[in-house]
């Protein structure tokens, strides 16, 4: 299952209803889009490009670097995965696009989700304007690089 975002809700599609999706807006659910939303759905680290190649190119030789940027890319373009811009200066990307916030270390760029909708008030914010998207990252010393 893929989770879409749409107005700050998020739900479970079908694989036909993302493939219906991605046709209305132009695009098509190929093979190297769907590995590369399982792989980030299926793990909680927020890999760069670069990692995530490394985790795919055993099990599918014949996907390239250029390709999984394109399609890093275009997923996160369309709001399918989310793109975190860290402190190290590459993009982090995030299969799971729930609300949730991401705490990040100045140190060493670890990256934690931090679920808890209590912290920005939507329905208060709803009234002010139609919100569609919060992008906020919280940054601060890890306890690793503390001790």
């Amino acid at each position: 299952m893929i989770i879409i975002i749409n107005n700050m809700t998020s739900r479970y599609v079908t694989q036909e209803e993302l493939k219906t999706d991605l046709h209305s807006k132009g695009g098509r659910i190929t093979k190297q889009r769907k590995v590369i939303l399982d792989y980030l759905n299926s793990v909680t680290c927020h890999p760069t490009a670069k990692s995530v190649y490394k985790a795919l190119s055993d099990q599918h030789p014949a996907l390239g670097i250029a390709t999984v940027y394109r399609n890093l890319r275009y997923l996160a373009d369309n709001g399918y995965i989310l793109e975190i811009k860290s402190k190290d200066d590459e993009s982090h990307f995030d299969g799971n696009t729930d609300f949730h916030l991401h705490i990040i270390c100045t140190q060493c760029h670890n990256i934690k989700d931090y679920f808890d909708k209590t912290i920005v008030n939507i329905k208060r914010i709803n009234r002010l304007t139609n919100v569609t998207n919060i992008d906020c990252n919280v940054y601060g010393v890890c306890h690793m690089c503390k001790k």
